[in-house]
Order: structure tokens, then sequence, then C-alpha cells
């Protein structure tokens, strides 16, 4: 299990990052149901991603999402690259 999440272009080079592609494919497939569970109930990790394809979808959960976050005491670090 990952205690990071990735940018998409980290690796040697800007290569593509693995975890990237994972989240990627999880948005093509998860149903928002699925995602909103993964967003409260994941790790800080699988909760940052599934925040970020429920933002990308315009989720009308995500206040009620943020408003858990404000609560909990979950942090994540992100990789970025450039």
């Amino acid at each position: 299990m990952s205690k990071r999440a990735e940018d998409k272009n980290i690796g040697f080079a800007g290569s593509e990052s693995n975890l990237y592609k994972i989240h990627k494919e999880m948005a093509k497939i998860a149903t928002d149901e699925e995602v909103e569970y993964i967003a409260f109930n994941g790790n800080p990790v699988t909760k940052y991603y599934a925040t970020n394809i429920l933002s990308e979808r315009k989720s009308k959960s995500l206040e009620k999402l943020f408003q858990y976050y404000l609560k909990s005491k979950d942090s994540v670090s992100v990789l970025r690259g450039w």
C-alpha cells in the first residue's frame, strides 16, 4: 500500500506513475457510489484519488465529503512531477 499519492508524470524522464494509472482506471470503471464509498472509507491515498474523481464528475456529494474531511485527522502527501 502506498503512503503517498502520485501525480501523472513523476518517474525518470517524466514517465507515467503506475499508481496514477490505477487511479485513471478506477475513474473509468467505478460508479459514483463506489467512488464515494472509497472516498469515505479508504486509506488516505485512495481517499485522495476518489475525491479527485468525484470532483471531475462534479459530484453532488462533495460538500458532504469535505465536511467529513474537515473533521478527520487523515493526511496524505502528493508527489508531483515537473
